[in-house]
Protein backbone atom coordinates (compact mmCIF):
# COMPACT_ATOMS: atom_id res chain seq x y z
CA UNK A 1 0.00 0.00 0.00
CA UNK A 2 1.10 3.54 -0.30
CA UNK A 3 3.09 5.99 2.12
CA UNK A 4 -0.75 7.46 2.35
CA UNK A 5 -1.79 3.72 4.23
CA UNK A 6 -3.16 4.11 7.67
CA UNK A 7 -3.43 1.07 10.22
CA UNK A 8 -5.06 2.91 13.35
CA UNK A 9 -4.63 0.28 15.07
CA UNK A 10 -0.34 -0.25 14.69
CA UNK A 11 -0.32 3.86 15.17
CA UNK A 12 -2.19 3.52 18.90
CA UNK A 13 0.13 1.03 20.00
CA UNK A 14 3.45 3.07 18.45
CA UNK A 15 2.71 6.36 19.92
CA UNK A 16 1.35 4.98 23.53
CA UNK A 17 3.84 4.45 26.62
CA UNK A 18 5.33 1.02 26.81
CA UNK A 19 3.22 1.06 30.09
CA UNK A 20 0.26 1.76 28.35
CA UNK A 21 0.49 -0.92 25.84
CA UNK A 22 -1.63 -3.75 28.05
CA UNK A 23 -4.89 -5.57 25.91
CA UNK A 24 -7.00 -3.28 27.88
CA UNK A 25 -5.40 0.04 26.97
CA UNK A 26 -4.90 -1.25 23.63
CA UNK A 27 -8.47 -2.05 22.93
CA UNK A 28 -9.75 0.94 24.52
CA UNK A 29 -7.60 2.68 21.61
CA UNK A 30 -8.67 0.61 19.24
CA UNK A 31 -12.68 1.93 19.82
CA UNK A 32 -11.39 6.05 19.93
CA UNK A 33 -9.78 5.53 16.83
CA UNK A 34 -12.62 3.42 14.91
CA UNK A 35 -13.75 6.28 13.75
CA UNK A 36 -10.69 7.57 11.91
CA UNK A 37 -10.14 4.16 10.41
CA UNK A 38 -13.83 3.70 8.84
CA UNK A 39 -13.31 7.49 7.26
CA UNK A 40 -9.96 6.09 6.03
CA UNK A 41 -11.27 3.06 4.54
CA UNK A 42 -14.43 5.32 2.86
CA UNK A 43 -13.12 8.60 2.22
CA UNK A 44 -9.34 7.24 0.93
CA UNK A 45 -9.89 3.20 -0.06
CA UNK A 46 -13.23 3.48 -1.58
CA UNK A 47 -12.28 6.97 -3.29
CA UNK A 48 -8.80 4.91 -4.64
CA UNK A 49 -9.53 1.59 -5.43
CA UNK A 50 -13.45 1.83 -5.66
CA UNK A 51 -16.25 0.25 -4.08
CA UNK A 52 -18.22 -3.05 -4.81
CA UNK A 53 -21.32 -2.17 -3.52
CA UNK A 54 -24.63 -3.72 -5.55
CA UNK A 55 -27.49 -1.80 -7.21
CA UNK A 56 -30.14 -0.40 -4.79
CA UNK A 57 -32.61 -2.01 -5.51
CA UNK A 58 -36.09 -0.73 -4.12
CA UNK A 59 -37.95 -3.89 -3.28
CA UNK A 60 -34.77 -4.90 -1.02
CA UNK A 61 -35.21 -3.96 2.79
CA UNK A 62 -31.21 -2.69 3.77
CA UNK A 63 -29.68 -2.99 7.13
CA UNK A 64 -28.16 -0.25 8.86
CA UNK A 65 -23.99 0.87 6.99
CA UNK A 66 -25.34 -0.75 4.36
CA UNK A 67 -23.92 0.39 1.13
CA UNK A 68 -25.46 0.65 -2.38
CA UNK A 69 -24.79 2.09 -5.61
CA UNK A 70 -27.36 4.29 -6.98
CA UNK A 71 -28.17 5.16 -10.59
CA UNK A 72 -25.68 8.66 -10.36
CA UNK A 73 -22.66 5.72 -10.00
CA UNK A 74 -22.19 6.77 -6.33
CA UNK A 75 -21.79 5.20 -3.42
CA UNK A 76 -24.53 5.78 -0.38
CA UNK A 77 -24.33 4.06 3.20
CA UNK A 78 -27.67 3.74 5.25
CA UNK A 79 -27.23 5.41 8.68
CA UNK A 80 -30.83 4.42 9.96
CA UNK A 81 -31.90 1.13 11.55
CA UNK A 82 -33.15 -0.15 8.18
CA UNK A 83 -34.96 1.07 4.94
CA UNK A 84 -37.16 -0.64 2.20
CA UNK A 85 -38.28 1.88 -0.41
CA UNK A 86 -36.36 4.91 0.82
CA UNK A 87 -33.88 5.32 -1.94
CA UNK A 88 -30.48 6.99 -1.80
CA UNK A 89 -31.68 10.24 -2.44
CA UNK A 90 -33.23 10.29 1.29
CA UNK A 91 -30.87 12.27 2.64
CA UNK A 92 -31.97 11.19 6.10
CA UNK A 93 -31.96 7.77 5.63
CA UNK A 94 -28.42 7.30 3.34
CA UNK A 95 -25.13 9.27 3.64
CA UNK A 96 -23.51 9.69 0.08
CA UNK A 97 -19.67 8.56 0.98
CA UNK A 98 -17.93 8.43 -2.97
CA UNK A 99 -19.24 10.11 -6.10
CA UNK A 100 -18.02 7.14 -8.29
CA UNK A 101 -17.87 3.38 -7.56
CA UNK A 102 -14.94 3.16 -10.02
CA UNK A 103 -11.99 3.87 -7.88
CA UNK A 104 -9.06 6.53 -9.18
CA UNK A 105 -6.57 3.50 -9.58
CA UNK A 106 -8.72 2.00 -12.87
CA UNK A 107 -10.09 5.41 -14.14
CA UNK A 108 -6.62 6.82 -14.39
CA UNK A 109 -5.71 4.59 -16.95
CA UNK A 110 -9.01 4.77 -19.16
CA UNK A 111 -8.25 6.31 -22.78
CA UNK A 112 -10.05 6.00 -25.96
CA UNK A 113 -7.94 2.70 -27.67
CA UNK A 114 -10.66 0.55 -28.84
CA UNK A 115 -9.96 -2.01 -25.82
CA UNK A 116 -10.18 -0.11 -23.28
CA UNK A 117 -12.49 2.20 -24.52
CA UNK A 118 -14.99 -0.57 -24.64
CA UNK A 119 -14.36 -2.04 -20.96
CA UNK A 120 -14.35 0.98 -19.68
CA UNK A 121 -18.00 1.70 -20.71
CA UNK A 122 -19.17 -1.41 -20.16
CA UNK A 123 -18.00 -1.57 -16.65
CA UNK A 124 -19.48 1.78 -16.28
CA UNK A 125 -22.60 1.01 -17.02
CA UNK A 126 -22.99 -2.22 -15.21
CA UNK A 127 -23.18 -4.47 -18.80
CA UNK A 128 -21.95 -6.16 -21.68
CA UNK A 129 -22.00 -6.03 -25.22
CA UNK A 130 -21.13 -2.96 -26.21
CA UNK A 131 -18.66 -2.78 -28.58
CA UNK A 132 -16.94 0.04 -31.08
CA UNK A 133 -16.89 -0.10 -34.90
CA UNK A 134 -14.41 2.26 -36.50
CA UNK A 135 -15.70 3.61 -39.84
CA UNK A 136 -13.99 4.43 -43.09
CA UNK A 137 -14.08 8.50 -43.62
CA UNK A 138 -13.24 9.23 -46.97
CA UNK A 139 -11.89 12.75 -47.16
CA UNK A 140 -12.34 13.15 -51.00
CA UNK A 141 -15.77 14.24 -49.54
CA UNK A 142 -14.69 17.42 -48.15
CA UNK A 143 -15.28 20.45 -49.74
CA UNK A 144 -12.17 22.84 -49.48
CA UNK A 145 -12.36 26.43 -49.95
CA UNK A 146 -8.82 28.23 -50.81
CA UNK A 147 -8.30 31.55 -52.01
CA UNK A 148 -7.05 30.20 -55.33
CA UNK A 149 -8.62 28.20 -57.68
CA UNK A 150 -6.50 25.62 -57.76
CA UNK A 151 -6.78 24.65 -54.30
CA UNK A 152 -9.69 24.81 -53.76
CA UNK A 153 -13.05 22.08 -54.51
CA UNK A 154 -14.20 21.95 -57.85
CA UNK A 155 -18.22 23.87 -57.62
CA UNK A 156 -20.33 23.33 -59.95
CA UNK A 157 -24.27 25.16 -60.01
CA UNK A 158 -26.01 21.76 -60.23
CA UNK A 159 -25.68 18.37 -57.67
CA UNK A 160 -26.11 16.47 -60.64
CA UNK A 161 -21.94 17.08 -61.32
CA UNK A 162 -20.72 16.81 -57.54
CA UNK A 163 -21.19 14.90 -54.63
CA UNK A 164 -21.55 17.90 -51.87
CA UNK A 165 -23.75 20.63 -53.93
CA UNK A 166 -23.69 23.91 -52.40
CA UNK A 167 -26.56 26.47 -52.62
CA UNK A 168 -28.87 28.22 -50.49
CA UNK A 169 -29.99 25.30 -48.92
CA UNK A 170 -26.44 23.61 -48.73
CA UNK A 171 -26.18 19.97 -48.98
CA UNK A 172 -22.95 19.66 -47.81
CA UNK A 173 -22.48 16.72 -45.82
CA UNK A 174 -21.38 17.17 -42.38
CA UNK A 175 -21.99 13.92 -40.64
CA UNK A 176 -19.42 11.76 -41.19
CA UNK A 177 -18.35 9.60 -37.85
CA UNK A 178 -14.89 8.35 -37.19
CA UNK A 179 -16.35 5.50 -35.14
CA UNK A 180 -19.71 3.71 -33.85
CA UNK A 181 -20.66 2.73 -30.25
CA UNK A 182 -22.42 0.48 -30.53
CA UNK A 183 -25.26 -0.74 -27.40
CA UNK A 184 -27.73 -3.72 -27.48
CA UNK A 185 -30.85 -2.56 -27.70
CA UNK A 186 -32.64 -4.29 -24.68
CA UNK A 187 -30.00 -1.83 -22.22
CA UNK A 188 -29.93 0.77 -24.44
CA UNK A 189 -34.06 0.96 -24.05
CA UNK A 190 -33.56 0.39 -20.04
CA UNK A 191 -31.64 3.77 -19.96
CA UNK A 192 -34.71 5.93 -20.79
CA UNK A 193 -35.29 9.18 -22.71
CA UNK A 194 -32.07 10.64 -22.69
CA UNK A 195 -30.18 7.31 -23.31
CA UNK A 196 -27.83 8.93 -25.74
CA UNK A 197 -26.85 11.30 -23.51
CA UNK A 198 -26.05 9.08 -20.70
CA UNK A 199 -24.02 6.89 -23.32
CA UNK A 200 -22.17 10.55 -24.34
CA UNK A 201 -21.46 11.93 -21.33
CA UNK A 202 -19.18 8.87 -20.47
CA UNK A 203 -17.41 8.87 -23.78
CA UNK A 204 -16.97 12.08 -24.16
CA UNK A 205 -14.73 12.10 -21.05
CA UNK A 206 -12.18 9.52 -23.26
CA UNK A 207 -12.82 10.53 -26.88
CA UNK A 208 -10.19 12.38 -28.90
CA UNK A 209 -10.60 15.53 -29.25
CA UNK A 210 -11.57 16.05 -33.36
CA UNK A 211 -12.95 12.67 -33.44
CA UNK A 212 -16.77 12.18 -33.89
CA UNK A 213 -18.76 9.49 -33.07
CA UNK A 214 -22.62 8.02 -33.23
CA UNK A 215 -25.06 5.74 -30.51
CA UNK A 216 -26.52 3.15 -32.30
CA UNK A 217 -28.17 0.03 -30.99
CA UNK A 218 -28.29 -3.57 -32.31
Amino acid sequence: MSIYAINTDYIGEQLSPEEYRGIKNQSWLKVILKGLSKLFNINFLGYKTGDSASNYNSGTTYTFQQRVKHTDKGIYELIVTSSLNNPPTDTSKWLKLNEFFIGTDERIKYNSQIVLFEYSLNNYFSTSGIYITNNFVESDNNFVMDTTSDGSSYFSYSNDTQIDYMDYTATYNTNTNDFTINVPTAFYNSLGTYKEQLIRSFADKYNLIGMKYNVTNY
